[in-house]
């Protein structure tokens, strides 16, 4: 089952701090922290999971969606 990313949807149902946040570390690995407050965002607004286990990490990272990088870093 695929789900069509928003990344822009995703953007705006975002917390303004966490918005900052992510802008400045968009291509970085997610810190725990980070993860912690996505998840929460993302249940708080009904949203799709908007970030991925980082291959390059052996799984045990997450980076933000593609998708979603790009919206930012535009």
């Amino acid at each position: 089952m695929t789900t069509d990313l928003n990344p822009e949807a995703i953007w705006r149902a975002l917390p303004k701090e966490l918005t900052s946040a992510l802008s400045r570390r968009a291509t970085e690995p997610l810190d725990d922290e980070l993860l912690i407050k996505c998840h929460r965002a993302a249940e708080e607004n009904d949203l799709p999971i908007f970030w991925r286990p980082d291959p390059a990490a052996g799984f045990g990272r997450h980076r933000l969606h593609q998708a979603l990088v790009e919206y930012i870093t535009r």
